[in-house]
């Protein structure tokens, strides 16, 4: 529906499709051509009668495919969201930036060209974890510490390896108020 049609040099209007042209007997020339599509040419000779010609476009733009190690990934093409673990879909022929995204892990990037039909296919690995310490220094000392119901030692203490996100930490020792708190980082 997008074709631009020139038949004999001259553009023709294009309705819903398709191009009615009166010509007269003798040999012809038409011309089918649209973005992102391989243009198709060719002759005609009309001899008294009516012709018809279907002309079907091939497709020239590229394939982008994108598959992520964890199908939790947020897929992103040019900071436009495309889906999570994996996509695929034809792009123009351009430079490109395909970004692995998720929460609490390092982001994946890296810069894709793409030519008239060409196929590529990126893989995202897995995202490292963001990860941080926690320096617990409470009081009584020798208290059980527990985050996500996980045993950590006891207090004092420093927590390496620690994901970002909210955790649950929970200090307790016998005869003490056990305590439980929210931490955010």
């Amino acid at each position: 529906a997008n074709a631009h049609v020139f038949v004999d040099g001259t553009e023709k209007p294009v309705e819903d499709g398709m191009v009615a042209v009166a010509l007269p007997d003798g040999p012809h020339t038409y011309r089918v051509e649209s973005v992102g599509y391989a243009s198709q040419q060719d002759n005609i000779i009309m001899a008294g009668k009516k012709e018809t010609r279907t002309v079907e476009l091939v497709s020239t733009m590229p394939t982008l495919t994108i598959t992520a190690a964890s199908p939790e990934t947020e897929i992103f093409v040019n900071d436009t969201r495309r889906g999570s673990g994996s996509w695929s879909g034809e792009l123009f022929p351009d430079d490109y930036v395909v970004e692995g995204r998720q929460a609490g892990h390092r982001t994946h990037s890296q810069k894709v060209s793409l030519k008239d039909g060409q196929s590529k296919t990126v893989a995202i690995p897995a995202l490292g974890v963001i990860s941080g310490y926690l320096n617990i220094n409470y009081k009584p000392f020798d208290a059980a510490i527990t985050i996500d119901g996980k045993d950590y030692g006891t207090t004092p203490n420093i927590v390496e390896n620690l994901s970002v996100g909210d955790h649950s930490v929970t200090i307790s020792a016998p005869g003490e108020h056990t305590v439980t708190g929210k931490l955010a980082h």
